[in-house]
């Protein structure tokens, strides 16, 4: 049996599409299973909103439910649930969410009620304010830290980071 040419490359631009595909799937799940931390006792519906790669978007982002975002934001999010940032992601405006991993770029202030992580690709720059703080080794900060005592919610320490020998009251991985 003979293929030709064009049948081949036909076929293989398929299995390409489907994989693809599949690997857009994959990343979706690996992404709920990384939100499925909250309770399942309750029967609500846990909401995710995605910004994907090669997304840009102008305005405010006002949500309830976990958001993450691989694309470019040029405004301001308030969250009452979990912000994921990949690292090619970018957002230029402020940041008000309940806790936060943080992985691209970050030109803003950002206050967190819960804990911030801050991942080894990440690079921030202004004001960050939050009851926790993990940072990896290798992130670029050029910010001034507070962090909250839960108890009071009034700021405990504030200082202008630049390296990751500069923390006092943050943990470095």
């Amino acid at each position: 049996m003979k293929l030709s040419v064009n049948k081949v490359l036909k076929n293989n631009t398929v299995y390409c599409k489907i994989y693809k595909e599949y690997l857009y799937l994959l990343e979706i799940f690996n992404m709920l299973s990384y939100f499925s931390n909250k309770s399942n006792e309750t029967n609500e519906l846990t909401v995710i909103n995605l910004i994907s790669k090669g997304t840009t978007i102008t305005g405010n982002i006002i949500c309830c439910g976990d958001i993450r975002i691989d694309g470019h934001l040029k405004g301001n999010i308030v969250n009452q649930g979990k912000l994921v940032m990949g690292p090619d992601s970018e957002i230029k405006g402020d940041i008000n969410v309940e806790s936060a991993k943080i992985g691209g770029t970050i030109i803003g202030n950002i206050t967190v009620n819960g804990t911030l992580e801050i991942e080894k690709s990440a690079r921030l720059e202004g004001i960050i304010v939050s009851n926790g703080l993990i940072i990896h080794e290798g992130a670029n900060l050029n910010a001034e830290i507070s962090t909250r005592n839960k108890s009071t919610q009034k700021p405990i320490d504030n200082k202008i980071v630049n390296k990751a020998s500069d923390f006092s009251r943050a943990a470095v991985l």
